[in-house]
């Protein structure tokens, strides 16, 4: 079967990869340094989700099941919610830069909503990056996320 943006997947099994993936099941944060570039020391790390148990698996086929079913606010809280866990168990430095992606078409996750978030929101430079993916297509969404993003102080 051929879904959206040509992502192909078999939903005849009794639960495929991409049902267990867009739960949240085996996504782990993988962190890539940020860097400046006058003195080279990392500042901080963007927290990028990924799924070792399923390598064959990217966040773009991920995400587009998530879409397909209807699943994208739930994967976004669940990818939040662990990047912010690990660093926060990882000892990354207070007032260090965490970078945590989130989906446009997403309903916006804040402090009042996730521990993690508040947690996160209080020990670092926590920032949202809204990803690249149908960035302007579902854009009243992306509006007030950003809305409540600003009003959240991130």
């Amino acid at each position: 079967m051929v879904g959206g943006n040509g992502v192909q997947w078999d939903l005849d099994g009794e639960q495929s990869d991409l049902d267990d993936a867009v739960t949240g099941e085996g996504v782990a944060p993988f962190f890539q340094p940020i860097v400046s570039l006058p003195s080279g020391s990392t500042v901080g790390f963007e927290a990028l989700a990924r799924w070792p148990r399923q390598p064959h698996l990217g966040p773009q086929e991920v995400f587009a099941h998530a879409a397909a079913t209807r699943q994208v606010t739930e994967l976004d809280r669940v990818c939040i919610d662990r990047s912010i866990d690990a660093a926060l168990r990882g000892g990354l430095r207070e007032g260090a830069l965490l970078g945590v992606n989130s989906e446009p078409a997403s309903d916006y996750t804040g402090r009042a909503d996730s521990e993690f978030v508040r947690r996160g929101h209080e020990k670092f430079s926590l920032f949202f990056e809204l990803t690249e993916r149908n960035l302007l297509k579902h854009l009243p969404t992306l509006l007030r996320k950003v809305a409540a993003l600003r009003a959240d102080g991130i």
